[in-house]
């Protein structure tokens, strides 16, 4: 989804306060979702003009894991829905705060923890199936490694019982 410019935000918004058209119509002229406008505007009535403004330079949001936690203790305690719990913390999607909730149930506080790198679910998945075949092979190579060990030190004791005997 491409990301769209504060100004753009803040045109949509200031033309629906002028009167200039409905959130549908304002969707339409600026090719955007309607939901999209309406939660600009619940940003804007509850937060102002830096609600809007959402984006770090990189041009992604970055929460830190205690701030994470600290919006789903919020959003437990005050039975809060997500849109609630989103314009409650000035976070741009409530969908934000889903995908947050449905990490943290699945993986507790390390599942909640910023993602490095590429993040998509389609790699995590990929690494957690990897990890454990990984360690399969390390366990395979050390019980072939002992294996050889053991043939060796057995055919050196019959080695070693074979001499004795021909003493």
């Amino acid at each position: 989804m491409k990301k769209i410019s504060f100004k753009k935000r803040l045109k949509v918004v200031s033309d629906f306060l002028e009167g200039k058209g409905s959130a549908l119509s304002l969707a339409r002229k600026y090719h955007v979702n309607q939901a999209t406008v309406i939660n600009w505007l619940q940003l804007y009535k509850g937060k102002g003009v830096a609600a809007l403004h959402t984006e770090t330079q990189s041009g992604e949001s970055q929460y830190s894991l205690v701030f994470r936690l600290k919006v789903l203790k919020w959003k437990e305690k005050h039975q809060a829905s997500s849109s609630e719990t989103a314009r409650h913390f000035n976070i741009f999607s409530s969908s934000t705060v889903r995908n947050w909730l449905y990490r943290y149930n699945k993986g507790g506080t390390a599942g909640l923890a910023p993602r490095k790198g590429p993040g998509s679910m389609a790699a995590q998945k990929k690494q957690t199936k990897k990890a454990p075949q990984a360690t399969q092979d390390k366990a395979f190579k050390d019980l072939q490694k002992e294996n050889r060990h053991l043939k060796l030190e057995n055919e050196f004791l019959k080695k070693f019982l074979a001499l004795n005997r021909k003493k």
